[in-house]
């Protein structure tokens, strides 16, 4: 009878495996002029952040409010990036956020 063929182990990892995660972030400024409102909003983003480090933001839902939604998207295209990395190497990954703002 023929001997029976090892099945060969599955290829170790390279590297270390993990999400992508800000080098640099800013926060978004509220102005004087939405401080003086009553405003309890939020906005979503979806950031694509490729093997690089450079990414792109985009608006995934509005705070129905023009200006907080702008101050949010300029303060993330401030951020840096560190890529995801799988097995050692960077991958392209997209994260999500949602900013709440509430000013009373």
């Amino acid at each position: 009878a023929p001997a029976p063929v090892p099945t060969p182990a599955p290829a170790k990892p390279k590297g270390p495996s993990k999400e992508a995660e800000p080098a640099h972030q800013v926060e978004p400024q509220i102005p004087e002029t939405l401080k003086a409102a009553e405003l309890k909003t939020f906005v979503r983003v979806k950031v694509t952040i490729e093997e690089d480090g450079s990414f792109d933001v985009v608006l995934r839902t509005s705070s129905g409010n023009q200006e907080v939604d702008s101050l949010v998207l300029d303060a993330l295209k401030k951020w840096r990036w560190k890529p995801a990395m799988k097995d050692g190497s960077p991958v392209r990954s997209v994260a999500l956020f949602k900013f709440e703002f509430e000013i009373k």
